[in-house]
């Protein structure tokens, strides 16, 4: 069984990656979401103004303003809930059928659907208005998040203290140790592990798995692995982080940002350069002529074309392509 696919928000990424708000705008809306079957394309940002702005399917209520009716246009979303309407929005994430947003007092609100519990209000009903995260365990209380986000069915978010949290589905241990039942519905800690002690400066999801950044400039990977995104081996289900070998300082390749597809891995290293592991299905790794390949080994982006002599400055990706802006404004 493989994992979901997912797609998540990297729009604070891109925005720091941009001067200008219209450039960050637009090039988010290329990027947005490409999901499966019956679920169309979809996006939701959010300007420097606070207020959030949506376009496309709203199938599951992923837009949060109470109805199911999709936009062809983007539009502001109307805060119709009381509790949420009257707060200021610091980070935004959405999954391909959920949203989450953090406000300024570190309160969270998730909105969509919630087969799995990727809400994280405590049960499984999907919501079309926005609903308080349930902290039902008070992991939270006091901290402040300044990272969140999201992939098909589990959510995570990054505190200001280093540490993890997660709720939602957790099938191939996506959400970390300390918790070993295959859901939760409320947030709930990631053991840190070999991570303890560390400076974290990033958490993304995959399709399965999940990747975090130290400041050092090292990578870990739990979850699933089952072609070698997540860990040093071909396991479905991964639950402790561990060290991607082949970049990171030991193998003097220090990271400064990371991306993850549906079974792929990607890091930026301080160079400049670009890596990928994983599945190859679609040519993601970027190495030249494609072929179909999968392998735990970070492979080096071929910059002997189009990126030759470019040094890439941000990456995203999405669920089998990746994406890399260049210091000169160039998206490949």
């Amino acid at each position: 069984m493989y994992p979901p696919c997912p797609v998540e928000s990297r729009f604070r990424r891109l925005r720091r990656a941009f001067a200008r708000r219209w450039i960050w705008l637009a090039i988010f809306s290329v990027i947005a979401l490409f999901l499966a079957g019956q679920r169309a394309l979809w996006a939701i940002v959010m300007p420097d103004s606070g207020s959030i702005v949506g376009w496309g399917a709203n199938a599951e209520g992923q837009f949060g303003d109470g109805q199911t009716k999709g936009r062809a246009v983007p539009a502001s979303i109307q805060r119709t809930s009381v509790a949420f309407s009257s707060k200021t929005i610091k980070l935004l994430a959405v999954g391909p059928s959920h949203s989450v947003a953090v406000a300024d007092d570190n309160t969270i609100y998730s909105w969509g659907s919630n087969t799995e519990g990727q809400l994280g209000t405590g049960d499984l009903d999907n919501r079309i208005l926005p609903a308080a995260v349930n902290d039902l365990n008070s992991v939270l209380v006091g901290k402040v998040i300044v990272e969140v986000t999201a992939a098909l069915n589990y959510t995570m978010v990054r505190t200001q203290d280093n540490l993890l949290f997660g709720w939602g589905t957790n099938a191939y241990g996506q959400l970390g140790p300390g918790y070993s039942s295959t859901r939760s519905t409320v947030p709930v800690a990631t053991l840190m592990g070999a991570m303890a002690g560390k400076t974290l400066t990033r958490v993304v999801c995959g399709g399965g798995h999940t990747l975090a950044l130290t400041s050092e400039g090292n990578v870990f990977g739990w979850g699933y692995s089952g072609y070698g995104e997540a860990a040093a081996n071909y396991n479905a289900t991964n639950p402790t982080p561990t060290l991607i070998a082949g970049v990171g300082v030991a193998s003097t390749k220090p990271v400064k940002d990371i991306a993850a597809g549906y079974y792929h891995s990607v890091a930026l290293l301080q160079d400049g350069t670009v890596y990928v592991w994983g599945y190859n299905n679609s040519g993601q790794f970027g190495t030249g002529p494609y072929q179909p390949s999968y392998t735990y080994v970070p492979q080096a982006v071929n910059t002997t074309g189009v990126l030759a002599g470019k040094t890439v400055n941000a990456i995203s990706s999405g669920m089998y392509h990746v994406l890399a802006l260049t210091a000169d404004g160039q998206l490949y």
